[in-house]
């Protein structure tokens, strides 16, 4: 085999083995929450969920974006990026931990448990939003294994953490402070040595003007993203009645599997090749972003039809047959779940385009669709099937949409790109 017939090979063995520890990270992840489930009691289990939304929507939003806005930054304004987004970090976590603990005052239920679960929350935040941060920062770097170990060191230690919870400690607290280990250890896999020696940094305040755009516009459009991405689970109880939600939110759980076991997987290691093309390579970057579209929506047509098949023959014979409609469901819901499959992994590439307000308006439209949709259906304009497909193919056109500007965005790049510094072999970039 020749030189370069070998570095092709290291880079493909590499690159599967990055995607076989994110799928086995996912795995242990989902097999996790089946085991938990059963140790703890539903009350328990279910604030414990209801707090950890809560934590992983405000550990999501704290970095501001600013994370991102490093994956394309040069290398000084990177440094001082993720330093911004850890102190946001660090706040955003306090503030949550007081809040909760302010409004168990409120409502005088101020005791050891109470405190415990502020303080599990605030944890849980911060760690939340740490392994975020560094995770794009890596990202930016191409350590892509570094990445992949870390996401299964979080799932492996918090699962763990959370069994032993059920003996030591069985409230939501106890749930909250193993997942906060969890995502903690991940953190410390993600940290290095930062490679500022001799860098002369620019002031915070200069850096933070320049990227402004992503706290302006970037982070609120995650912050409706996340509540658009709920709503529908939300909504359905409201329009279409308890037993229809019911079908609908164990629908959506279902189909999200391919892309949590595999798109959601491949997410870093997707968007680092993009932002680097982005940062060293204009020209290059679209054709890295449409060959990994292409990639995706191959995978997602298989995956999703899949699981709508299984789905469709399996879920009343395991479930039940009350559970029939679940089948039904994912029929209708297919074109949403593969248009979530193929585009959300590269999603963040309008950003580091530098399209921010181009992200926030196309988030507000799309929750400002999925509103309109569930409310003709909560009016009685439609019924429950029309809903979910109106639904679906309004997401399914939204998603079109967004790679549409995503293409325009990425063409229009500047052909005189930052120079950075070239990684040393062709396997350097799979680290």
């Amino acid at each position: 085999m020749t030189t370069a017939g070998r570095l092709t090979a290291a880079v493909r063995n590499r690159r599967t083995a990055n995607i076989a520890v994110l799928v086995g990270a996912q795995t242990v992840n989902l097999g996790g929450v089946l085991v938990v489930t059963a140790l703890f009691a539903p009350a328990d289990f279910g604030r414990f969920a209801t707090l950890f939304a809560v934590a992983a929507m405000v550990g999501g939003a704290s970095p501001l974006r600013l994370e991102v806005a490093a994956t394309t930054a040069t290398e000084a304004d990177a440094a001082q990026l993720i330093r911004a987004a850890m102190r946001s970090n660090l706040v955003a976590a306090a503030a949550t931990g007081i809040i909760a603990l302010t409004c168990h005052t409120v409502w005088g239920q101020l005791d050891g448990r109470a405190l415990a679960e502020s303080a599990a929350l605030a944890a849980v935040t911060y760690a939340i939003a740490a392994a975020g941060t560094y995770t794009y920062a890596r990202v930016r770097e191409r350590r892509y294994m570094r990445v992949s170990g870390s996401k299964l060191l979080t799932a492996a230690v918090q699962v763990a953490g959370q069994v032993a919870a059920s003996v030591v400690m069985p409230t939501p607290a106890g749930l909250l402070a193993a997942a906060a280990v969890g995502y903690g250890a991940g953190t410390l896999l993600l940290l290095t040595t930062a490679p500022t020696g001799g860098m002369i940094l620019p002031p915070m305040r200069d850096v933070l003007h320049r990227h402004r755009a992503f706290m302006l516009a970037g982070a609120p459009a995650g912050i409706v993203s996340a509540v658009a991405v709920n709503l529908p689970v939300a909504a359905s109880g409201v329009a279409l009645g308890t037993v229809a939600a019911a079908d609908v939110a164990l629908a959506l759980r279902i189909g999200a599997l391919p892309s949590a076991l595999l798109g959601q997987a491949l997410m870093p290691l997707l968007l680092g090749e993009i932002t680097h093309r982005v940062r060293t390579d204009a020209a290059l970057a679209l054709p890295t972003f449409m060959r990994a579209l292409r990639g995706l929506t191959a995978a997602g047509c298989v995956s999703v039809a899949a699981v709508v098949a299984a789905g469709w023959w399996l879920i009343p014979v395991v479930l039940g047959e009350q559970w029939h409609g679940v089948g039904l469901a994912l029929l209708l819901l297919s074109p949403f779940l593969l248009g979530q499959f193929a585009v959300a992994p590269v999603s963040q590439s309008l950003n580091a385009a530098g399209r921010n307000a181009t992200q926030l308006v196309w988030d507000v439209a799309r929750l400002a669709a999925t509103a309109a949709v569930f409310g003709a259906a909560a009016a009685g304009v439609i019924g429950y099937r029309a809903c979910l497909l109106w639904f679906s193919a309004v997401m399914a056109a939204a998603y079109a949409a967004h790679v549409a500007l995503t293409r325009a965005a990425l063409a229009g790049l500047p052909d005189a790109s930052r120079e950075e510094p070239a990684v040393a072999t062709a396997t350097a970039a799979y680290r």
